[in-house]
């Protein structure tokens, strides 16, 4: 097993759906009160003279050209002089955070450039303070299959994809299908990286039941969450899983029948 750098922190992913945007590309879509804030609205700055091509929770993703796009985490314009201190703090909070993915990030792609796999999306270049310049992929949007045979092929490139980053003794944390990508030859590649931790940490995922009930992540804490979007491809509706009055899983009638299919 590979060895886990130490600047992975325990993050939030309940903190990042908060700030959550349509990944919808857009012209420069607007922040507002990212975290339910009462004395201000933090405004982002963008790159400049760059098309937004993704929103997500954690930052941007930008066209540089045919083949490279660059993923800057969320940058706020300062406070003004005269702002008040929550406001300094929201500020200071939020830039911090956000800083703190991309850097966590780009540790989870020095190991991958160490330990490659071609269902894992390529970074070009990780050592620039913008961001991350990433090779380009088309969109899950523009690709998904249209037979199921088509799809099963999908699932187990994206099956592959983590059994390679569980050996580095990674769980991936934030599957859905906004994160899965497609190359020229139509295989199916896993991205962003900014929720990873190595296997043991907290499940960040409650209240939202993303990667399931468990205390920590592991390997069948992704496998849970990757039973959610293969759902929602083969049923046309998105999973919808609760907890009841007794704690027990309620889970959709017929998630049992889309395991099969990434087993």
């Amino acid at each position: 097993m590979a060895n886990i750098p130490s600047i992975f922190r325990e993050k939030s992913i309940a903190r990042r759906l908060k700030n959550y945007c349509d990944p919808t590309p857009r012209e420069h879509p607007p922040v507002d009160n990212p975290s339910g804030y009462a004395d201000i609205t933090l405004t982002v700055q963008y790159q400049t003279d760059l098309d937004i091509i993704g929103v997500g929770a954690a930052g941007q993703v930008y066209n540089v050209d045919d083949y490279t796009v660059l993923k800057a985490c969320r940058i706020y314009e300062p406070p003004s002089s005269d702002a008040t201190p929550r406001a300094l703090w929201d500020y200071a909070s939020e830039t911090i955070f956000h800083f703190g993915l991309l850097k966590d990030e780009k540790t989870v792609f020095r190991l991958l450039t160490e330990h490659p796999h071609p269902n894992i999306i390529e970074a070009i270049d990780r050592d620039h303070p913008e961001g991350i310049y990433l090779c380009k992929y088309r969109p899950f949007s523009d690709t998904t299959p249209a037979t199921q045979s088509d799809r099963v092929l999908w699932y187990r490139d994206i099956r592959r994809a983590l059994l390679h980053l569980h050996g580095l003794g990674i769980a991936h944390s934030d599957i859905c299908k906004h994160n899965i990508l497609s190359d020229t030859n139509g295989h199916a590649l896993l991205g962003d990286f900014g929720a990873c931790c190595p296997f043991g940490k907290p499940n960040p995922s409650p209240p939202f039941l993303l990667n399931g009930p468990s205390e920590t992540v592991s390997d069948g804490t992704d496998r849970f969450a990757m039973g959610c979007p293969v759902y929602e491809l083969e049923i046309g509706v998105p999973a919808e899983i609760s907890v009841d009055d007794h704690k027990r899983l309620v889970l959709p009638g017929s998630i049992l029948a889309t395991v099969v299919l990434i087993v």
